[in-house]
């Protein structure tokens, strides 16, 4: 802890996300960002710069020997989560790991029996959970609105120029599709026990799917429907689209959320602030990853159990694992069992 009675933070992994948790960190009462860690220097370097940040490193293991920390984001691609999270649980360091846990079940477990032997708090980064229409809706959900869910039907996409960005350390599941898998389970209290999965790759080829259509089946009788896409056109005026619909015996229940919920049209053009994602207000950053964070410092404080740990992270990546193996073997596949 530091001298002021913050809790010392740091990043590892500073590209849009990371950026994303320095901010939020930056904003929060309680904690300093103290260093960050990127393995490109040129952009650890940048950001210590932007956010008159004192250190950086190129090694994660280099800063959490040499730094005071209580806790750290990890947002780095994913099949380099473990070693990071490992290594700082096992150090008595909070963790909060971005979407999804990991690339592997072995990783993941590692990350969650690192943390539980350590007692430090684990939460992922699943931001949905945080915005408000998806919490308000679990509550309607929660009071009977709905009834008995029969069907919760997905909708997702991403622009081609984030994808180009991304597609090259990630896949479409683990970038877009693991939000709906995450708000299948928490809205329906029920796992995935099996999955079918149909895509096609007509712009990606051998990077993975450019859409993928899968088919969850529920402990409890329900069924999921998810389809995502991350190839829409820039140009076209809601690149981000989120749609969901949870149908039950007593109603349905409607989401809708993209990037066009503040429209301004000028002789230039058409503009789209962000309102929703990653939106500043008063200069300030707002939204639900500013949130999401908050929430994490605040099991850290008040030793709460963060709202997504490290079951319902394995939970989610058993299913995205599935609905991967489905995808290129065009079988129905059973979700790994887990705690």
């Amino acid at each position: 802890m530091s001298r002021n009675g913050r809790i010392n933070v740091a990043v590892v992994g500073v590209g849009l996300m990371g950026e994303t948790h320095i901010r939020a960190y930056l904003n929060n009462p309680f904690t300093n960002v103290v260093s960050i860690a990127d393995a490109d220097e040129a952009r650890a370097k940048e950001m210590a710069a932007k956010y008159s940040i004192n250190r950086y490193y190129t090694d994660y293991g280099e800063m959490l020997d040499k730094e005071d920390l209580q806790a750290i984001s990890v947002a780095t691609p994913e099949r380099y989560h473990r070693g990071p999270a490992e290594k700082a649980a096992k150090m008595g360091i909070h963790v909060l790991c971005e979407k999804p846990i990991a690339a592997t079940m072995k990783d993941a477990l590692v990350i969650v029996d690192a943390c539980s032997s350590s007692k430090v708090k684990l939460l992922v980064g699943y931001a949905s959970r945080f915005e408000p229409i998806y919490t308000i809706a679990k509550e309607r959900i929660q009071e009977g609105k709905v009834g008995q869910i029969n069907l919760i039907r997905s909708h997702r996409t991403d622009p081609i120029s984030i994808t180009k960005r991304v597609s090259e350390w990630t896949n479409l599941i683990f970038y877009d599709a693991v939000h709906d898998i995450d708000l299948v389970q928490w809205y329906s209290e029920s796992r995935v026990v099996r999955v079918y999965a149909e895509g096609s790759s007509k712009l990606l080829g051998s990077k993975g799917p450019d859409v993928i259509q899968a088919t969850l089946k529920l402990d409890d009788g329900a069924v999921g429907s998810i389809a995502t896409n991350w190839i829409v056109p820039d140009k076209k005026p809601t690149t981000f689209e989120q749609r969901t619909e949870v149908w039950g015996t007593k109603g349905v229940m409607k989401i809708e959320v993209d990037n066009r919920q503040l429209q301004i049209d000028t002789s230039d053009g058409s503009e789209y602030p962000d309102t929703v994602f990653f939106p500043t207000m008063y200069g300030h950053p707002t939204g639900a990853v500013k949130e999401e964070i908050d929430h994490f410092v605040n099991c850290i404080r008040k030793d709460l159990r963060p709202l997504v740990g490290g079951e319902e992270g394995v939970q989610t990546l058993s299913v995205a694992l599935a609905i991967i193996e489905s995808y290129n073997t065009g079988q129905i596949v059973a979700t790994a069992k887990t705690k």
